[in-house]
């Protein structure tokens, strides 16, 4: 029986259960309580302190706080099944299958095909990325959902529909303004998001009220943790005071050891990891505080002082910084993590992600030669160079792919991998 032949809810309930059976066994592979991930120790202990002390830790392993929607999650759980690693792996198993789904709307919205909608969420189900995102304690489950849900209204939502309801708008805002809360990086993509969706509604002579509402909704979510940073430190930090750290560690001169090859093993990698994050950023704070008292500043201030040094490597090892932004955009954009790192998990994903990635681009170019779907075509063209040129500013991975970009490339690909099937269906019968 074809998709098309069975009833939409039925879709959906069907790739719902595929992305929790698939969540489920990726969290049975990786391991039901291992808790080893990066920045993991950091998530957990915001989370106890929170629950033990009733305070945010204003510092983790790293020179910054850490955002706090992700520990804030974790905390729920836990006060509910006290440090239970599995009940939040099972949340974030849940929180995987509604991605799925968003990923299922958006295509039947965007497309109006049930078959494109469905092979599009099947793929998103099944993405090996996503699916280790489901099992690790890091932000990327969280940040995802909320992701694809701000991107599902603001494109189908606003975009798709000529009466648009204010409500729509409202929801991308406020969904925006929680992912900046887990990842702030969310800030830049939702601000562009409102700007190009008023720039489509003012050229096709739509209400411009929706972009105004998504920036709104955006700005209000946000405020209140920018209200508790204000009274607590005496200064504005929207969501917390990693940015200019993030400009230094990113773009360190000293990154282009990760691309020359002479970095072989997992334990090399981390290593060197470890002296870049923690070594080299421990002898610029202990120089700091011999020079400019960098324990006595406020978050803000030590914030600026590594963006000024990131703005000085610029300026010192231009062409090492070009060189690295190259790397970084490979790096982001490349089908896999590094095999070293991830082993077997490595190979599986390359065998999903380089088709993936080709039908997702090719969806994307035959949705832009259809006039009536053009202009989402180029929102989202626009939204993945935003994404990539962001990320390539400050730490690029795969893992900082996987929340942005994921769930549309597995929507587009199912919408190339129909259509060019209905095509060769039409072409036999033809013949």
């Amino acid at each position: 029986m074809r998709i098309a032949d069975i009833s939409s809810r039925k879709a959906e309930i069907t790739v719902a259960f595929a992305a929790l059976f698939a969540a489920a066994a990726a969290i049975i592979v990786i391991g039901p309580q291992r808790t080893d991930f990066s920045d993991s120790g950091d998530y957990i202990n915001a989370a106890q302190c929170l629950l033990r002390d009733g305070f945010y830790p204003e510092q983790g392993t790293l020179p910054f706080f850490r955002a706090p929607l992700y520990p804030v999650m974790l905390a729920a759980v836990w006060w509910i099944l006290p440090g239970s690693v599995i009940a939040v792996k099972v949340v974030q198993a849940i929180l995987h299958s509604i991605t799925a789904i968003i990923v299922y709307r958006s295509g039947l919205g965007i497309f109006g095909s049930r078959n494109a909608a469905f092979a599009g969420a099947i793929i998103a189900a099944v993405n090996p990325l996503l699916l280790y995102s489901s099992a690790a304690i890091q932000t990327e489950a969280l940040h995802t959902v909320l992701i694809a849900a701000a991107v599902y209204f603001s494109a189908v939502g606003i975009l798709l529909k000529e009466n648009n309801k204010p409500i729509y708008a409202i929801i991308a805002g406020i969904a925006f303004g929680l992912a900046a809360l887990c990842r702030p990086s969310a800030i830049g993509i939702g601000a562009l998001t409102g700007f190009l969706i008023f720039v489509f509604l003012f050229r096709t002579k739509r209400n411009v009220l929706p972009s105004i509402l998504l920036l709104a909704g955006m700005a209000l979510t946000i405020t209140p943790w920018t209200a508790r940073n204000y009274a607590r430190f005496g200064e504005i930090i929207l969501v917390n005071d990693a940015g200019g750290y993030s400009l230094w560690v990113g773009n360190h001169p000293a990154n282009l050891r990760f691309y020359d090859g002479s970095l072989r093993t997992a334990k090399d990698i981390g290593e060197y990891s470890d002296w870049i994050g923690k070594t080299l950023s421990a002898e610029m704070i202990a120089n700091w505080e011999a020079t400019e008292g960098y324990s006595r500043k406020s978050p803000g201030e030590r914030e600026a002082l590594w963006r000024k040094e990131a703005i000085a490597n610029f300026w010192k090892y231009p062409k090492e910084t070009i060189e690295l932004f190259g790397w970084k955009f490979l790096g982001f954009w490349k089908p896999v993590p590094s095999s070293e790192v991830f082993g077997l998990f490595s190979t599986v994903t390359l065998i999903f992600e380089i088709p993936v990635l080709i039908f997702g681009i090719l969806g994307l170019l035959l949705a832009y030669f259809q006039l009536a779907k053009r202009e989402i075509a180029v929102f989202f063209a626009i939204y993945l160079i935003a994404i990539t040129a962001v990320h390539v500013a400050l730490v690029a991975t795969v893992r900082m792919r996987v929340p942005y970009v994921e769930p549309w490339m597995a929507m587009f690909a199912g919408y190339a991998l129909v259509t060019l099937f209905e095509k060769q269906l039409v072409t036999q019968t033809n013949q």
